[in-house]
């Protein structure tokens, strides 16, 4: 690939603010790069708010990453704004893998090859739940941002950057539907690699196979630094849902203290808005109990209990309420 990693960071930042490392603009995003509070506290230079209202007023507290304790102090050093949009990134794209989004490398939807680069740029305009809900439509649902770009745009016009160093990536190409990893599997015989896997509690590539219970214990940056292993480990069956410790009669969401569960069927039908809005408590359950089935949910409810469906209803508003999971007290 022609573009370098170089290219995408100051094409990003030229498309953002024109290279600008001092603008804010109207809704309070700031600096190169525009980023929000959420992004801060993702690339580790905020620190999480605790009622997980990030509306970019900029009233919490700054980390002191680089020397950076206020607003002033980040719009002011270019280079903590370039580690910033760096450690970004590599977040970006563990949210993004952990959601299936890789899959879709190399393939094509309404005429824009999808590649790594383009899924990532993508990301900085909505957030990879959006990029998630335009790849998962086949390009039906095409989420914008505040001034109408559109998560397509952002694919078609920052794809074939060579990005590898932050994806792990070869290329923008397949192989059976799956991107081309830079890190080869070891040709093993398939008894041999089961053997070995089950003796060593380690994955086809060489990496330790976590329990329910080290995932739950894990600290946020150690979490989303091993959100790939742990994402793949759960699809290839390797993690045990230990499903019998799960209290679901007790369950209540780290990050809005309510009973709700969020289902893959029912993140993956919800709105651009309505991912934003509930971002923070899918990423807290994921880390706490997962995120089920449907038909996980069902099992539990019928064999262990602590669950209940609350159907589909309309408010007085006229708002309609999709069906929910939720927790049932304890007895």
């Amino acid at each position: 690939m022609g573009k370098t990693l170089d290219d995408f960071y100051n094409d990003l930042g030229a498309r953002e603010s024109s290279g600008n490392y001092e603008v804010i603009n109207p809704w309070g995003f700031v600096g190169k790069y525009q980023m929000g509070e959420a992004a801060m506290v993702d690339a580790g230079y905020y620190k999480p708010k605790p009622n997980g209202n990030y509306n970019n007023k900029w009233d919490g507290e700054f980390t002191g990453k680089d020397g950076v304790y206020s607003l002033q102090d980040f719009l002011k050093n270019k280079q903590a704004q370039e580690n910033a949009q760096k450690a970004f990134k590599q977040a970006q794209w563990r949210q993004l893998t952990a959601y299936g989004a890789d899959r879709y490398i190399g393939k094509e939807i309404n005429g824009v090859k999808i590649t790594q680069s383009g899924l990532l740029a993508a990301a900085h305009l909505k957030g990879p739940g959006s990029v998630m809900q335009y790849l998962a439509s086949n390009g039906k649902d095409i989420p914008k941002d505040k001034l109408g770009t559109s998560v397509e745009t952002y694919m078609k016009k920052f794809g074939g950057y060579d990005v590898s160093e932050i994806t792990g990536l070869k290329s923008d190409s397949t192989t059976a539907g799956h991107p081309q990893t830079a890190k080869p599997v070891t040709h093993t015989q398939p008894s041999q690699l089961f053997k070995v896997g089950i003796e060593m509690n380690v994955d086809k590539n060489g990496n330790h196979i976590f329990t329910p219970q080290e995932i739950g214990d894990m600290a946020p940056n150690e979490f989303y630094k091993n959100l790939p292993i742990i994402e793949q480990q759960l699809k290839e069956g390797l993690i045990k849902p230990q499903k019998q410790e799960v209290d679901y009669s007790g369950y209540l969401n780290p990050a809005t203290g309510d009973g709700k569960i969020f289902s893959r069927e029912a993140i993956s039908q919800m709105s651009s808005d309505e991912y934003a809005g509930n971002e923070s408590a899918i990423m807290a359950q994921l880390k706490s109990i997962g995120i089920p089935y449907e038909s996980d949910l069902e099992l539990a409810s019928m064999h262990a209990g602590g669950l209940v469906y609350v159907r589909p209803y309309t408010r007085s508003d006229g708002t309609e309420v999709r069906g929910y999971w939720r927790s049932a007290p304890s007895a």
